[in-house]
């Protein structure tokens, strides 16, 4: 499966603030006293809006601020940073890679957007710092992401579905197709015709016993690709340093992480993981749900067409091929995907 990196024009959804906005943060958070030494607007996201920065007698950190509530978001987008904030609890068994949350403010009394600020952690994207690494070092880091991937999915969590403060969910059925038809609202009010989109939510309805095997809710980031990973180079080589923005993470099946749907995961992440969850060692329904998590994929992908102005056609052909397989006759999985492009 190829990898295809779409290019995004600008979202609309981030938002600058001036000095005098962040120094009444940098109060809020840390007391009257507190003066902001200087900062940097982090140009990496695309839907929060993130500041580095450096106070007088603390250490550095990190802002996160939601978009304005002007802002055009889609449904599964609704309380974003307060999500993020609130699968924290669980991520404190990764500290060693989870930065730290200092101080959160959903009251909207200083600006009318939800802010955090988190621990600044050392380090560059594993995307940018990918071109530096060598086969060795690059292998290591794998196996490492593996290693780090298998605690966060050892999280088991008390509710199916997003965080709060969204609802929970009685089964991890309930709550995909619940994601799958606010997908449908979004696309219907942007016009944007899916071909096979009513076939695919009945049969999410008519099979739901295999998303429903799902019986316990573990903790997924939604969102590990190299973007979010911090990495490293010292005394023992390249390390990971962090695990960034969870803030599309929700409680279910950890085969649902879009990175094992749609990107060629090498052997060394599975030696770290301990265990392969790729199409060929999947029993029939969790291979069915794999098919499943990949229409979403590419429905999703839809969505981010029209916000970022990409042509989005891949996504349909992909949706098409993924909804076929899930129906009762459908070929080989190497049949049905057979050359469909992946995408970021």
């Amino acid at each position: 499966m190829s990898f295809v990196a779409v290019q995004r024009s600008a979202s609309g959804l981030l938002s600058e603030v001036g000095a005098e906005r962040l120094q009444a943060i940098v109060r809020a958070a840390f007391g009257e006293r507190a003066r902001l030494a200087g900062y940097q607007l982090l140009g990496d996201g695309r839907f929060t809006t993130t500041y580095f920065i450096k106070c007088e007698h603390e250490a550095p950190v990190v802002l996160r601020l939601s978009p304005e509530p002007t802002a055009k978001l889609w449904r599964h987008e609704r309380a974003l940073l307060q999500r993020q904030c609130n699968v924290q609890p669980p991520l404190e068994a990764l500290r060693e890679f989870i930065p730290r949350l200092l101080h959160t403010d959903f009251t909207q009394r200083l600006l009318p957007r939800d802010w955090a600020l988190f621990e600044w952690r050392q380090g560059q994207t594993w995307e940018s710092a990918a071109p530096s690494v060598d086969a060795a070092s690059s292998e290591a880091l794998w196996r490492q992401f593996g290693r780090i991937v298998r605690e966060v999915h050892g999280q088991r969590g008390v509710r199916f579905g997003y965080p709060a403060p969204w609802p929970a969910h009685a089964s991890f059925g309930a709550w995909f197709t619940s994601v799958v038809d606010d997908l449908a609202a979004d696309l219907a009010e942007q016009d944007i015709a899916v071909a096979a989109l009513a076939r695919f939510r009945t049969l999410l309805r008519e099979e739901r016993r295999r998303l429903d095997a799902v019986t316990v809710p573990r903790l997924v980031h939604g969102d590990l690709w190299s973007r979010n990973v911090l990495v490293q180079n010292g005394p023992r080589g390249w390390r990971i340093t962090a695990l960034l923005d969870a803030e599309r993470a929700f409680f279910g099946d950890p085969a649902a992480e879009w990175i094992f749907g749609f990107l060629d995961i090498p052997q060394a992440f599975w030696e770290g993981y301990r265990r392969r969850l790729t199409a060929d060692r999947l029993d029939p329904d969790a291979l069915w749900r794999h098919r499943a998590y990949q229409a979403r994929g590419a429905l999703f992908m839809m969505l981010e067409g029209a916000r970022f102005g990409f042509d989005a056609r891949f996504a349909h052909e992909q949706f098409a091929r993924f909804t076929a397989a899930l129906e009762p006759a459908a070929p080989t999985l190497e049949d049905a995907f057979a050359g469909a492009p992946a995408h970021a």
